[in-house]
Protein backbone atom coordinates (compact mmCIF):
# COMPACT_ATOMS: atom_id res chain seq x y z
CA UNK A 1 0.00 0.00 0.00
CA UNK A 2 1.68 4.07 -0.29
CA UNK A 3 2.86 5.10 2.04
CA UNK A 4 1.12 8.41 1.82
CA UNK A 5 -2.07 6.62 1.91
CA UNK A 6 -1.13 4.03 4.86
CA UNK A 7 -0.05 7.20 7.04
CA UNK A 8 -3.17 9.44 6.13
CA UNK A 9 -5.83 6.53 6.95
CA UNK A 10 -3.77 5.13 9.84
CA UNK A 11 -4.34 8.67 11.60
CA UNK A 12 -7.63 9.10 10.60
CA UNK A 13 -8.76 5.33 12.21
CA UNK A 14 -6.62 6.38 15.81
CA UNK A 15 -9.00 9.80 15.76
CA UNK A 16 -11.67 9.10 19.33
CA UNK A 17 -15.19 8.75 18.06
CA UNK A 18 -16.35 12.24 19.00
CA UNK A 19 -13.85 13.77 16.62
CA UNK A 20 -14.44 10.90 13.99
CA UNK A 21 -18.51 12.19 14.10
CA UNK A 22 -17.02 15.48 13.70
CA UNK A 23 -14.77 14.93 10.84
CA UNK A 24 -17.21 13.20 9.35
CA UNK A 25 -20.19 15.84 9.87
CA UNK A 26 -17.98 19.15 8.56
CA UNK A 27 -16.87 16.66 5.64
CA UNK A 28 -20.82 16.21 4.43
CA UNK A 29 -21.70 19.57 4.53
CA UNK A 30 -18.80 20.73 2.36
CA UNK A 31 -20.39 18.27 0.34
CA UNK A 32 -23.89 19.65 0.08
CA UNK A 33 -22.09 23.28 0.22
CA UNK A 34 -20.59 22.38 -3.01
CA UNK A 35 -23.99 20.47 -4.56
CA UNK A 36 -25.64 23.91 -3.57
CA UNK A 37 -22.87 25.62 -5.46
CA UNK A 38 -23.17 23.49 -8.54
CA UNK A 39 -27.27 23.99 -8.13
CA UNK A 40 -26.72 27.98 -8.09
CA UNK A 41 -24.07 27.50 -11.30
CA UNK A 42 -27.05 25.30 -12.98
CA UNK A 43 -25.46 22.08 -12.98
CA UNK A 44 -28.67 20.91 -10.87
CA UNK A 45 -29.22 17.44 -11.56
CA UNK A 46 -25.18 16.94 -11.60
CA UNK A 47 -25.14 17.96 -8.33
CA UNK A 48 -28.45 16.34 -7.05
CA UNK A 49 -27.20 12.63 -8.59
CA UNK A 50 -23.60 13.94 -6.35
CA UNK A 51 -25.34 14.05 -3.44
CA UNK A 52 -27.37 11.25 -3.51
CA UNK A 53 -24.48 9.08 -4.18
CA UNK A 54 -22.51 10.67 -1.75
CA UNK A 55 -25.13 9.60 0.92
CA UNK A 56 -25.59 6.24 -0.37
CA UNK A 57 -22.15 5.73 -0.15
CA UNK A 58 -21.68 6.33 3.12
CA UNK A 59 -25.08 4.77 4.42
CA UNK A 60 -23.55 1.66 2.48
CA UNK A 61 -19.75 1.91 3.92
CA UNK A 62 -21.01 2.59 7.51
CA UNK A 63 -24.07 0.40 8.09
CA UNK A 64 -22.28 -2.86 8.09
CA UNK A 65 -20.86 -1.84 11.91
CA UNK A 66 -24.37 -1.50 13.22
CA UNK A 67 -23.72 -3.56 16.08
CA UNK A 68 -20.88 -1.91 17.13
CA UNK A 69 -22.13 1.53 17.38
CA UNK A 70 -25.87 0.22 18.96
CA UNK A 71 -27.00 0.87 22.32
CA UNK A 72 -26.78 -1.49 24.99
CA UNK A 73 -30.15 -2.43 25.30
CA UNK A 74 -30.08 -2.74 21.05
CA UNK A 75 -27.50 -5.33 20.73
CA UNK A 76 -29.70 -7.98 20.17
CA UNK A 77 -31.66 -6.16 17.86
CA UNK A 78 -28.53 -4.83 15.83
CA UNK A 79 -27.14 -8.16 15.41
CA UNK A 80 -30.38 -9.41 14.50
CA UNK A 81 -30.35 -6.70 11.68
CA UNK A 82 -26.74 -7.67 10.88
CA UNK A 83 -27.78 -10.95 10.13
CA UNK A 84 -30.63 -10.04 7.95
CA UNK A 85 -28.16 -8.40 6.10
CA UNK A 86 -25.61 -10.89 5.54
CA UNK A 87 -28.39 -13.48 4.75
CA UNK A 88 -29.60 -11.01 1.68
CA UNK A 89 -26.24 -10.93 0.32
CA UNK A 90 -25.99 -14.46 0.50
CA UNK A 91 -29.28 -14.88 -1.09
CA UNK A 92 -28.60 -11.91 -3.46
CA UNK A 93 -25.49 -14.21 -4.93
CA UNK A 94 -27.30 -17.35 -5.55
CA UNK A 95 -29.88 -15.63 -7.93
CA UNK A 96 -30.04 -15.92 -11.45
CA UNK A 97 -29.23 -13.04 -13.65
CA UNK A 98 -33.13 -12.10 -14.49
CA UNK A 99 -33.50 -11.69 -10.50
CA UNK A 100 -29.72 -9.93 -10.14
CA UNK A 101 -31.22 -7.38 -13.18
CA UNK A 102 -34.52 -6.84 -11.20
CA UNK A 103 -32.94 -6.02 -7.87
CA UNK A 104 -30.63 -3.66 -9.99
CA UNK A 105 -33.66 -1.95 -11.50
CA UNK A 106 -35.17 -1.45 -7.92
CA UNK A 107 -31.38 0.07 -6.66
CA UNK A 108 -32.01 1.97 -9.73
CA UNK A 109 -35.53 3.26 -9.09
CA UNK A 110 -34.68 4.22 -5.16
CA UNK A 111 -31.91 6.33 -6.81
CA UNK A 112 -33.76 7.98 -9.75
CA UNK A 113 -36.86 8.93 -6.80
CA UNK A 114 -34.26 10.14 -4.42
CA UNK A 115 -32.38 11.95 -6.96
CA UNK A 116 -35.86 13.27 -8.00
CA UNK A 117 -36.31 15.14 -4.11
CA UNK A 118 -32.90 16.34 -3.98
CA UNK A 119 -33.09 18.14 -7.04
CA UNK A 120 -36.82 19.58 -5.85
CA UNK A 121 -35.06 20.67 -2.89
CA UNK A 122 -31.92 22.03 -3.71
CA UNK A 123 -33.53 25.13 -4.93
CA UNK A 124 -35.42 26.00 -1.60
CA UNK A 125 -32.18 26.15 0.74
CA UNK A 126 -31.22 30.46 0.02
CA UNK A 127 -27.65 30.40 1.15
CA UNK A 128 -24.31 28.20 1.54
CA UNK A 129 -24.47 28.29 5.59
CA UNK A 130 -27.81 26.54 5.29
CA UNK A 131 -26.67 23.72 2.90
CA UNK A 132 -24.05 23.41 5.22
CA UNK A 133 -25.79 22.96 7.96
CA UNK A 134 -27.98 20.94 6.30
CA UNK A 135 -25.36 18.49 5.56
CA UNK A 136 -23.47 18.30 8.31
CA UNK A 137 -26.68 17.29 10.33
CA UNK A 138 -27.78 14.94 8.05
CA UNK A 139 -24.38 13.14 7.95
CA UNK A 140 -24.70 13.11 11.90
CA UNK A 141 -27.59 11.55 11.82
CA UNK A 142 -26.58 8.94 9.63
CA UNK A 143 -22.85 8.14 11.09
CA UNK A 144 -24.54 8.48 14.85
CA UNK A 145 -28.16 7.90 15.31
CA UNK A 146 -27.46 7.55 19.17
CA UNK A 147 -26.26 11.42 18.73
CA UNK A 148 -29.52 12.03 17.10
CA UNK A 149 -31.44 10.52 19.47
CA UNK A 150 -29.67 12.37 22.50
CA UNK A 151 -29.91 16.00 20.70
CA UNK A 152 -34.02 14.92 20.27
CA UNK A 153 -34.50 13.91 23.92
CA UNK A 154 -32.57 17.11 25.38
CA UNK A 155 -35.10 19.04 23.25
CA UNK A 156 -37.83 17.21 24.55
CA UNK A 157 -36.83 17.71 28.20
CA UNK A 158 -35.57 21.32 27.87
CA UNK A 159 -39.13 21.98 26.25
CA UNK A 160 -40.94 20.05 28.77
CA UNK A 161 -38.90 22.06 31.56
CA UNK A 162 -40.53 25.46 29.82
CA UNK A 163 -43.21 24.50 30.00
CA UNK A 164 -43.40 23.47 33.82
CA UNK A 165 -41.94 26.48 34.56
CA UNK A 166 -44.49 28.37 32.72
CA UNK A 167 -47.35 27.02 34.85
CA UNK A 168 -48.61 24.73 31.85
Amino acid sequence: MNTLVRNVFGKVNSLPHGYQIAGCATFGGAVFMASYGLSVAGLLEAAASALVFFFFQLVALTGPSLSNRAPRAFKGSAAMLEQFLDDWKEWRKEQAMMAQAILAFAATCLFVVSRFLCASILPLITNVWFAGALGMGICAVVISPVLARAVIATFKSSSQGAEDSDGV
